[in-house]
């Protein structure tokens, strides 16, 4: 009888030492700290994530780590308008790398492409040969298209243009991801990009479209 209750008495044991051990792991994670970024790496405000996760261009991801919860900001999307001094410098560069003359009425759109890393995969072949996607652009009046890769990513397509000095990659395409990013640059200087993986038929619906920059 004895031994009886003493089983009975190890078994409460256990499962009050297991209850206790459960309650004590969720209250740790409950009392994890939190930690935001922007899309840049910077260390941002729960408010600034919130209002810049819910606006135009934002995309986000939010894990619980080991010993945080994080959440980071994604720009995937980018509207604004360049300075005449600015358009300037881009043309002019542009004509600098690729030796083409560019109609100051034309719109111009850069499809821009890094190096992958970390594993990443690259897009750039199918975006540079889909040749149908090529001529239907050529058929828009005032619209220039240029490929360019960045100083460091040898493509080696006869369509391509590397640059020599990364002057895009600083001045238009600092938040560019792997697998393919664009910009459509209008004479006015108003843009739009996007970051990351895309479909080229997009571009081409975008051309003519009004863009609200404060939407």
């Amino acid at each position: 009888m004895i031994n009886i209750y003493f089983f009975r008495f190890n078994i409460l044991i256990i499962v009050a030492l297991l209850f206790a051990c459960s309650t004590g792991f969720a209250q740790q994670s409950i009392e994890k700290p939190s930690y935001y970024f922007g899309n840049k790496g910077e260390t941002i405000s729960k408010e600034e994530f919130a209002q810049k996760a819910m606006s135009f261009g934002y995309d986000y991801k939010y894990k619980e780590m080991d010993t945080a919860f994080v959440g980071r900001l994604i720009l995937k999307r980018e509207k604004g308008t360049l300075t005449k001094e600015q358009l300037v410098e881009v043309r002019k560069y542009l004509k600098k790398l690729t030796g083409k003359n560019i109609n100051t009425n034309s719109t111009i759109v850069i499809n821009y492409f890094v190096a992958p890393k970390d594993g990443d995969k690259t897009c750039a072949d199918s975006y540079v040969n889909d040749s149908d996607y090529a001529k239907r652009l050529q058929q828009l009046d005032l619209t220039e298209q240029f490929f360019i890769a960045e100083k460091r990513y040898q493509l080696e397509k006869k369509n391509v243009y590397q640059e020599s000095a990364d002057f895009l990659k600083h001045y238009l395409f600092e938040n560019a991801r792997t697998c393919g990013n664009y910009m459509i640059l209008r004479p006015d200087g108003s843009f739009y990009s996007k970051y990351g993986e895309y479909e080229q038929d997009k571009i081409i619906s975008l051309i003519d479209v009004t863009w609200d920059i404060n939407k």
